[in-house]
């Protein structure tokens, strides 16, 4: 008898619909993870770019690298316009005019690098811009090369008329010519430093992550500034200097002079990170260290050194919290379309067999009624266990694999535990009505019962409370209905989360009245269901 109470069971949870679901559970997984990213990128600057440009003769040159909020090179599409902008006084306001005069597309994969031919024909004394439109997997940005250049006229006739050489361009340059669009909440600095005979231009960008820091490092060197900006940083020492030496540490001194930085050095607190030559961009890695909030990064310059001190805010464990908000968000519209999959499964393994007789068959080997209809239910719960634990697991996995971010897994195993009585919920419902009609007439039956929870029955009841007490009364009757639905659970705890993360929730749910409802949605149908299949006819 036990070996063919295991043989229906069997055959009742391992079945060709149970693994259809478990496909579809597992793409509806990755694509709620696809929504989250959407979502996270559309409220949260994901991208950062740092980049520059050179002007020789006729050519702009645009180089740069686009990187996540987890410090990865990006690859993507970029839109290069150069423009050339006039500003008028209209209306006792600046209005700015800026008319494209050439553009260039690029894919790249880790580095821009694309050139620009000008062709500006006998336009006198342009003022030039440089506006990037970068979009990657992780978002889109637009970037603009602050105040502009100008190109002498000399330069503007001469461009693009061969045999004649070109001569060399006179560019002033306000603010240096970089292009800095940090990604939020990481350290990001820019300095202009002036030596005796040599301005530097330095732009970095450091992400600390939860075991590594990652850089971002611009240098110009040579730079024709008029007027020297603000923020310029006078360094006394070496008139030229042939490389920028950068060093990375952790703690809060600093360091003033080559002296201090040779001996810090040595004594292993400051490590070598890049030594630059040339205009360029360094990207550079060095391992995080345990307990320290605060990191040195500092810059030598032939005798002369300059001491940046910044605070580590791990981005992984700041994003946490805005990461599982998104999951749980994304989450709840879906769910309320996953009981079509346990109607449909209540229909497979009563109403149908039912329809055709198969039940009676199962009858005729050593199994009772109440084995039927107490394993075909274990088989229903199950499943939803299953098919919500691959959801959530799924979800969870992939989107911290699209986000390279962690994610409170408390509030996960919460998620899986409402998710799974909701459904649990659910399948009592459709398989107690299973156990009355059979074939089409329960699918009809239960559709109808499925679009007057769901969807139905909360309009009505919005419109009923308008109709009797304006729209002051929707509120108290809307927090009466909502317990009228066999997935109350998982809206409990959806909203629990929610408040947990960020405060605030829309609706507020009792509770004791969401165990109680939903304990009444399992053990109700369940009974009533029992009392009907135990009386029923099982012949087609």
């Amino acid at each position: 008898m036990r070996s063919a109470i295991l043989i229906d069971f069997k055959r009742s949870f391992v079945r060709p619909a149970t693994l259809i679901a478990l496909v579809l559970f597992i793409l509806l997984g990755i694509g709620i993870s696809y929504l989250i990213l959407q979502v996270f990128t559309a409220v949260t600057r994901a991208v950062g770019f740092l980049g520059y440009y050179t002007l020789t003769n006729s050519t702009i040159t645009i180089t740069g690298v686009a990187y996540s909020i987890w410090g990865e090179k990006l690859g993507g599409e970029a839109v290069i316009h150069i423009e050339n902008c006039t500003t008028s006084l209209a209306e006792a306001a600046w209005r700015e005019n800026c008319v494209k005069i050439a553009e260039a597309k690029a894919s790249f994969t880790e580095l821009l690098n694309t050139s620009i031919v000008l062709r500006l024909g006998n336009a006198k004394a342009p003022n030039l811009r440089v506006r990037i439109n970068v979009s990657t997997w992780y978002g889109a940005l637009a970037i603009r090369s602050g105040e502009g250049f100008e190109v002498s006229t000399a330069f503007a006739t001469s461009v693009g008329r061969s045999p004649q050489a070109p001569t060399s361009p006179t560019v002033r340059i306000r603010p240096p010519r970089a292009f800095v669009e940090p990604v939020p909440a990481s350290p990001f600095g820019s300095k202009l430093f002036k030596l005796r005979d040599e301005t530097i231009f330095v732009a970095y960008q450091v992400i600390p992550l939860r075991d590594v820091l990652k850089f971002f490092i611009f240098i110009e060197r040579n730079l024709s500034v008029a007027p020297l900006p603000q923020y310029v940083v006078v360094l006394e020492g070496a008139g030229s200097c042939e490389n920028v030496e950068v060093f990375y540490g952790y703690g809060n001194e600093t360091v003033s002079s080559v002296n201090e930085l040779s001996e810090a050095v040595a004594r292993g607190e400051l490590k070598p990170l890049a030594n630059i030559s040339t205009t360029s961009i360094v990207y550079a890695e060095a391992p995080r260290k345990a307990g320290e909030s605060k990191a040195l990064l500092v810059f030598r310059f032939g005798n002369s050194v300059y001491t940046e001190v910044f605070n580590l805010v791990d981005i992984q464990s700041l994003l946490k919290t805005p990461v599982t908000t998104a999951m749980v968000s994304q989450l709840s519209t879906p769910t309320t379309f996953l009981p079509v999959v346990f109607l449909y499964l209540a229909y497979v393994l009563v109403a149908k067999p039912r329809a055709v007789g198969a039940l009676e068959f199962v009858l005729s080997m050593p199994v009772t009624r109440r084995d039927i209809y107490a394993v075909r239910f274990l088989a229903g719960v199950l499943t939803a266990i299953t098919v919500s634990g691959v959801l959530v697991a799924v979800t969870t996995a992939s989107t911290i694999a699209m986000l390279k971010a962690s994610v409170d897994l408390t509030h996960v195993a919460l998620l899986w535990l409402g998710l799974a009585i909701s459904l649990i919920a659910t399948y009592s419902l459709f398989y107690m009505l299973s156990t009355a009609l059979r074939g089409g007439s329960y699918l009809a039956i239960a559709i109808l019962a499925y679009i007057l929870l769901w969807f139905a029955l909360p309009i009505a009841a919005t419109a009923i409370a308008i109709t009797i007490g304006g729209v002051s009364k929707v509120a108290e009757v809307n927090n009466i209905t909502k317990y009228i639905n066999p997935q109350v659970l998982f809206s409990y705890i959806t909203s629990y989360i929610l408040t947990q993360l960020t405060g605030e929730s829309s609706v507020h749910y009792d509770a004791v009245l969401t165990a109680l409802s939903t304990a009444l949605w399992i053990a109700t149908p369940l009974a009533l269901g029992w009392a009907v299949f135990r009386k029923t006819n099982l012949s087609s």
